[in-house]
């Protein structure tokens, strides 16, 4: 029999054994390492991901594809690589087998390379006004009434009013305006007295149902008039197939007693469609709060029509509208020399003044403009021919 020693120092050496086997075998301590490759080239992949599967263990390798990736758990792994480009790799790595982890893993990508049957490149020429900067706006025909169509133009970005007195406004785009911003009514370009700060556009209200506004390079084929951006006042266009309809609005407005109204209707057929619109203001002298403003009464009157008539062969648009207005200037404001000037500046009330009363006096003005419009379009087989006749009146006084 052995000696109670000889088998003390067996039981001891086998546990030593299995303690070093369980160290050795600790299911956390598995390291992987290796580099990513090219797999036509050779070269190295840098920055590729690294991820062992069914766990959270994640590495990024370095500027040369080199990685290593440690306390992985378990006797086996499975690891993903991937690379923005190629094709996702999956690779095996047994921990009982000490070959691998000393030589290190060279896993080699291969590109990601989509075949595709054809391709086909499409293009379309730009709109006209794509490299400029344009603007719309809606007009609510309710705004009308207490506002002038040069101050609806105000709201879009990048315009501001320059208002002379009471009544008059023109619009203003870079610090520019009068004939340095064009006016285009309803596709044509609008003839008005634009010289001067105190002469506005004589534009029917009722007659608008867009502004827009255009700005930038691509203005100068307009003219040196559009040096500062082009205005259109664009008219309301019949529809076909729609019922009789229309809209009414009255404002009143106690600050020089100033009544506004205005109309439109509408109807369209299968091949015929018109509208109206009809606008009105009278107003009385404004006040300010200690006294009145003498002779800063107005009164403004438009009418406009179009109609739209549809055929096989042609369409034909036929518009118009008239528009008179006449607007009183303060008294207080007209000034003789400059001695005039000073006494003007001088007074805390104008002079002259006088009691409110609807009644314009000299200095005024008085506008009568009237535009009428065709637009014939042809359809002669692939091609079409537009046509358009456009005759203006215009009377300042």
């Amino acid at each position: 029999m052995k000696s109670l020693r000889q088998v003390f120092l067996t039981s001891l050496a086998i546990l030593a054994i299995s303690s070093q086997k369980s160290f050795a075998t600790d299911p956390c301590r598995g390291t992987i390492a290796g580099q990513v490759l090219d797999r036509e080239t050779g070269e190295p992949l840098p920055f590729a991901t690294i991820k062992i599967l069914n766990a959270t263990n994640v590495a990024i390798a370095d500027a040369v594809g080199n990685f290593s990736i440690s306390n992985i758990c378990g006797k086996e792994a499975d690891f993903e690589v991937r690379f923005l480009g190629y094709k996702t790799e999956v690779h095996h790595h047994d921990f009982r087998s000490n070959k691998h982890e000393d030589e290190g893993h060279f896993v080699y990508l291969a590109p990601n390379e989509t075949e595709l049957e054809s391709v086909t490149v499409e293009n379309q020429r730009l709109s006209e006004l794509k490299s400029v900067a344009v603007q719309r706006k809606e007009v609510d025909k309710l705004s009308l009434l207490n506002n002038s169509i040069a101050d609806l133009s105000g709201e879009l970005t990048g315009v501001s009013i320059l208002k002379t007195g009471t009544n008059i406004s023109k619009p203003m785009i870079h610090g520019l305006h009068s004939n340095r911003v064009l006016v285009v009514n309803d596709g044509i370009r609008h003839a008005y007295q634009v010289w001067g700060e105190e002469h506005a556009p004589e534009i029917d209200p009722s007659h608008v149902d867009q502004i827009e506004i255009v700005k930038g390079a691509g203005t100068v084929k307009y003219g040196p008039e559009a040096l500062g951006g082009v205005i259109l006042y664009n008219s309301n266009r019949p529809k076909f197939n729609e019922t009789l309809n229309g809209s009414i609005g009255t404002s009143f407005q106690t600050n020089g007693n100033a009544v506004a109204s205005q109309l439109n209707i509408g109807e369209g057929f299968d091949r015929f469609a018109w509208n109206v619109g009809a606008y009105g203001t009278y107003q009385g002298d404004l006040s300010a709060p200690d006294y009145v403003l003498s002779n800063t009464g107005k009164r403004e009157y438009g009418l406009s029509f179009n109609t739209l008539w549809h055929r096989p062969s042609y369409d034909l648009i036929v518009s118009g509208n008239y528009y008179s207005q006449e607007l009183g200037i303060l008294r207080g404001s007209i000034a003789g020399n400059l001695v005039d000037i000073q006494n003007a500046i001088d007074r805390e009330v104008p002079n002259p003044t006088f009691p409110s009363t609807f009644d314009l006096q000299n200095p005024r003005q008085q506008t009568r403009h009237a535009l009428l419009k065709a637009d014939l379009s042809l359809f002669k087989g692939e091609h079409q021919i537009n046509i358009t006749y456009a005759f203006q009146g215009n009377i300042r006084r």
